[in-house]
């Protein structure tokens, strides 16, 4: 899926956004690699269900509705934190503080190691989606 370039809609034209996965995909390269198929999950939520466009930085990839920032993934060693801008009352078993990641309306974080953790953060990605998204 993610070696193929990828088309979607944006204000009613397709854009390639192959460049920007492949910087992602730098990003989990190495000592994350055993992270990308969990990250695969929650960049076809963000990206081919939600339509939401990637955006590469050095430390993270964020991902957005129009100039709103709907996640922000930013990858560790042995884990990566997706950054959301819900309310820790949502889900506070899994939801945490994500004031170390710096982003001012990302104020919680779910931590992802594994594919099965990517599928339980879809409602999370989800409900920020909704949250966030023009109407």
């Amino acid at each position: 899926m993610l070696g193929d370039t990828i088309l979607i809609g944006m204000a009613g034209r397709e854009e390639a956004i192959r460049p920007m996965l492949d910087e992602a995909i730098k990003l989990f390269s190495h000592s994350k690699a055993h992270l990308m198929p969990a990250f695969e999950v929650v960049y076809s939520e963000l990206v081919d269900n939600l339509g939401c466009r990637p955006y590469v930085k050095t430390i993270y990839v964020s991902f957005s509705v129009g100039t709103v920032v709907v996640a922000s993934v930013h990858p560790f060693a042995d884990h990566f934190e997706v950054a959301l801008p819900l309310e820790q009352v949502v889900a506070p078993r899994v939801l945490a503080p994500a004031a170390h990641l710096k982003w001012r309306d990302l104020t919680t974080m779910v931590s992802i190691r594994h594919v099965d953790d990517a599928e339980r953060a879809i409602p999370l990605l989800r409900q920020a989606y909704e949250q966030v998204a023009p109407r």
